[in-house]
């Protein structure tokens, strides 16, 4: 499964003053840390990505302008380091968005400090099928209701064919295996919805 990434028209042109970015190592490429500027004296905020996948990078102003956007591609194993040192005053959130995963850090850069405000993780749910077994894996950190539906003909004229359909008060951890073989050959649908969150994911037989 591929996520799409939109880029805003001419968004690359409209950087703060100074923004700017560079390669560096990590030994942790899972995680984004943030320091202040007076600690690092360059005021650095560092992305670290998993070699295997790219990673959309966006800033917002606080008024929720996109003022940068970068992708992080998949063979970046060094991961990117983003320098905040000459942008002015003001309050920004920093989106870092791969296939499953989602780090937004909100931060204030004021009297020659980078000051995290809050960040939030959230992830997307795993599909994948190998033979005939389809696998979902989900992280439900906030423990919240999992709706999953399976059905076809989504796209026709008729009504779809619902072949499964739960809700369920999950734990952390959401996982759900099938056994998809006796499934005929068509277009087919899940759908798995958390709090206000929805995930679709499709496939063919």
């Amino acid at each position: 499964m591929k996520t799409s990434m939109i880029f805003k028209a001419g968004i690359a042109l409209l950087l703060v003053v100074g923004l700017s970015f560079n390669t560096s190592a990590s030994n942790d490429p899972t995680s984004t840390t943030v320091a202040t500027m007076e600690e690092s004296m360059a005021g650095v905020m560092q992305l670290k990505v998993p070699s295997d996948m790219e990673t959309f990078v966006s800033v917002f102003d606080q008024e929720g302008e996109m003022i940068y956007t970068d992708l992080v591609s998949k063979d970046d194993e060094a991961g990117k380091m983003y320098d905040f040192s000459e942008v002015e005053n003001g309050q920004y959130t920093f989106r870092a968005v791969s296939e499953h995963k989602s780090v937004e850090t909100t931060f204030v850069i004021e009297m020659n400090e980078l000051r995290v405000l809050k960040e939030e993780i959230s992830y997307r749910p795993v599909f994948w099928i190998e033979g005939n077994i389809l696998s979902i894996s989900y992280m439900n950190l906030e423990q919240n209701d999992v709706y999953l539906s399976l059905e076809d003909d989504l796209f026709a004229d008729v009504d779809s064919n619902l072949y499964y359909e739960e809700i369920t008060e999950s734990d952390m951890s959401y996982e759900r295996v099938f056994d998809i073989k006796n499934l005929g050959k068509g277009e087919y649908s899940i759908t798995l919805r958390s709090g206000d969150n929805t995930y679709n994911y499709f496939f063919n037989r």
